[in-house]
């Protein structure tokens, strides 16, 4: 019964890490434009969006929470850059800044318009930053406290949503919806937050006697949490009747969804959900983001330095707001995740016949032709 108590929590508390605002935002878009198609679209916005983290923890977590063993057939190298610039993604550089800014476009300018996003942002990281610097309670700290709200308020949303007048599923608006959603899922980030939630997990349960067993549950839980509040908000999107909905932008449309719902209090408790998503995710990522510069330093920088000075450089980036934010993930994410998609499934048939020369040509070829590409389209 505990390690089942326990595992619900730590399930919780990553389906929060996981769960960003961004989160929040991409499915409801993209159920408006795939009309008939939304069962397929679901499937292949969970693939990427829920399939993929889902993996990687599964992967990490089989290798007692290690993730550099995943990439050890591809030389020291690839494996201490392609790390060191997944860490700097999901954490100062795109993910942690996009949260913050998202926080104060999403959570507060609809209801102080005049809000300063200097302070705002400020006091934002200062929560999460205290919040993260308790690294051994973090997940349970979330898992106990944040996370049962965050879910209550997505269902009353959802359960609305699905009882409530709606229409018949609109027309099409893209040629492959499954391919759309699926690619869609690129920008949760979580695949490439996975294996790093995944040493955050075992490292709260290694001392456990059936660690890999609660691991496993929990990833599990959060799996489960993260597809069907994603199914949800793609129903919400595909069936709610918003005007002009098709030339709204995705924060526009979940607002004028919530609004046709809820009335105000429905904005108000979305702006609820938002920050605490926000504050959430950004407390997981500070925490194992400083973990792994602490590891990499050899522990002569110290944990909490480390955490103070990528929540300060997140906080000056976070002043670009989230467009230019997300325009400048764009281009990488289309490099990063056919690589570790590549990675993390030939790992798991890793063995007699796949090989460590298997992994490192087939990830090498994967990277090659994501760059050509990326460059073809730059030019």
């Amino acid at each position: 019964m505990r390690d089942i108590k326990k595992s619900i929590i730590l399930g919780f508390g990553l389906f929060a890490m996981f769960f960003g605002a961004g989160n929040t935002l991409l499915p409801s878009y993209i159920g408006i434009r795939v009309g008939g198609a939304f069962p397929l679209s679901v499937l292949g916005f969970v693939l990427t969006g829920v399939g993929l983290p889902l993996l990687g923890l599964l992967v990490v977590i089989r290798n007692e929470g290690d993730y550099h063993k995943i990439f050890e057939p591809m030389g020291e190298v690839f494996f201490k850059i392609y790390l060191f610039v997944s860490f700097l993604l999901i954490g100062p550089i795109i993910a942690m800044p996009r949260l913050a800014a998202t926080s104060y476009e999403m959570g507060v300018l609809p209801v102080f318009p005049n809000a300063n996003k200097l302070i705002i942002t400020f006091v934002f990281f200062a929560i999460c930053l205290l919040c993260s610097i308790n690294k051994s309670k973090v997940v349970e700290i979330i898992g106990r406290y944040l996370t049962p709200l965050l879910i209550i308020m997505l269902v009353i949303l959802i359960i609305v949503g699905i009882v409530g007048p709606k229409v018949d599923a609109r027309s099409t608006e893209v040629s492959m919806p499954f391919i759309y959603s699926f690619l869609e899922g690129y920008n949760t980030l979580d695949a490439v937050a996975s294996i790093v939630f995944a040493k955050l997990i075992y490292d709260t349960v290694k001392n456990e006697k059936n660690r890999m067993g609660i691991s496993v549950k929990a990833s599990i839980v959060a799996a489960i949490c993260l597809t069907v509040v994603y199914a949800g908000l793609v129903y919400l999107g595909n069936r709610i009747p918003v005007a002009d909905g098709l030339n709204l932008s995705r924060s526009e449309l979940i607002m004028n969804i919530t609004n046709k719902l809820l009335g105000k209090l429905g904005i108000y408790a979305l702006i609820i959900i938002i920050i605490l998503a926000c504050v959430t995710t950004a407390i997981g990522l500070i925490s194992s983001v400083s973990n792994f510069f602490n590891e990499l330093s050899k522990n002569k920088l110290g944990y909490n330095r480390i955490a103070i000075i990528i929540t300060f450089v997140s906080f000056l980036i976070a002043q670009l707001g989230v467009d230019d934010i997300i325009n400048l993930s764009v281009p990488v994410l289309c490099v990063f995740y056919p690589v570790l998609i590549i990675i993390l499934i030939l790992n798991v048939f890793k063995g007699k016949i796949i090989t460590n020369k298997i992994i490192r040509i087939s990830t090498y070829l994967v990277l090659i032709l994501a760059i050509i590409y990326q460059l073809k389209n730059f030019i």
